[in-house]
């Protein structure tokens, strides 16, 4: 088993048993900023994201809300005041191009639909991309795909109506760093001792 290989079966291992370890920022759960409010939720899976950085991404940096084991959950974005745009970095458990789907609501009424389209950067492993979208006015998005058992997403940057604008990323829960470090020394330790054999 190559080295690239062993790395994506260590970081699926180390996911696996971070989604069952975390305990905090797993969905549903509300981040606030200067004001804005975004409440994040999944379907069908109520829990089915959490907040996490053991996938490498090259856009995706640190921690990153990611969909766990369940396949094919939405999840849907809340925000508080109407945005007039909206962009985030995504990724994709793909190793290809693949697409990210959105549906975007105003009061509950759907405006629109598309996606955004994500390929692998050299020396990755997973579609990566930019979604960005653009309305007069929106107050909720639902992102899923069809191409992809699960993404994430990170780095969201909003602007409402009255043009003020947001940057969303994800703070450090203290519980989840105590897992990452845990599960990153049984990855290093399952690493050491497959290459001894």
């Amino acid at each position: 088993m190559n080295f690239a290989r062993t790395s994506i079966v260590a970081a699926v291992i180390c996911f696996a048993a971070l989604s069952r370890a975390a305990s905090a920022y797993v969905t549903p759960f509300t981040l606030t900023h200067n004001g804005q409010v975004a409440s994040f939720t999944s379907a069908p899976d109520p829990n089915g994201f959490v907040v996490s950085d053991v996938i490498p991404f090259q856009t995706l940096q640190g921690l990153t809300l990611i969909e766990l084991l369940s396949d094919n959950n939405e999840l849907t974005i809340e925000f508080s005041q109407p945005l007039s745009s909206l962009s985030f970095d995504f990724a994709l458990d793909v190793p290809g191009p693949a697409n990210l789907d959105y549906e975007v609501f105003s009061g509950g009424s759907l405006l629109f639909s598309g996606s955004a389209t994500g390929s692998v950067p050299p020396g990755m492993f997973f579609a990566e991309g930019l979604a960005d979208v653009t309305a007069p006015s929106f107050d909720t998005i639902v992102l899923s795909s069809t191409d992809a058992s699960a993404f994430a997403i990170d780095n969201i940057l909003s602007v409402n109506v009255a043009g003020a604008p947001w940057l969303l990323t994800f703070d450090e829960p203290e519980p989840l760093s105590i897992a990452l470090f845990g599960t990153g020394l049984l990855g290093a330790a399952f690493q050491r001792r497959r290459r001894a054999t």
